[in-house]
C-alpha cells in the first residue's frame, strides 16, 4: 500500500498501488471538492481499486489468491 498526503484538507489515506498516480491525484481533487471525510474517501478509493482490477484482463494460467480448483477445501476433503 502507498501512503499519500494531499494538502492540509485531505488526511493521510492508504491507496492501492495498482491505481495509476494520475488517477489518484484526480480522485483526491474530486474528493476535496465534494468534502468527503476520511472514511468516505478510503471506501471510495477501495471501490475504485476493485473496479480497476475487474476491468483488467486476468493473466493466463494464474489464479486469484486463495482460489481453489474445483471448489476444493484446505483440509484435503
Amino acid at each position: 500500500m502507498l501512503q499519500l498526503w494531499h494538502g492540509a484538507a485531505m488526511p493521510l489515506v492508504h491507496l492501492p498501488l495498482r491505481v495509476p498516480l494520475r488517477l489518484k491525484d484526480e480522485l483526491t481533487r474530486q474528493a476535496e471538492l465534494e468534502g468527503m471525510g476520511r472514511g468516505q474517501y478510503a471506501r471510495f478509493l477501495l471501490r475504485v481499486g476493485i473496479e480497476e482490477r475487474r476491468n483488467r484482463p486476468a493473466p493466463s494460467g494464474n489464479r486469484e489468491a486463495g482460489a481453489r480448483p474445483n471448489g476444493g477445501t484446505t483440509n484435503g476433503g
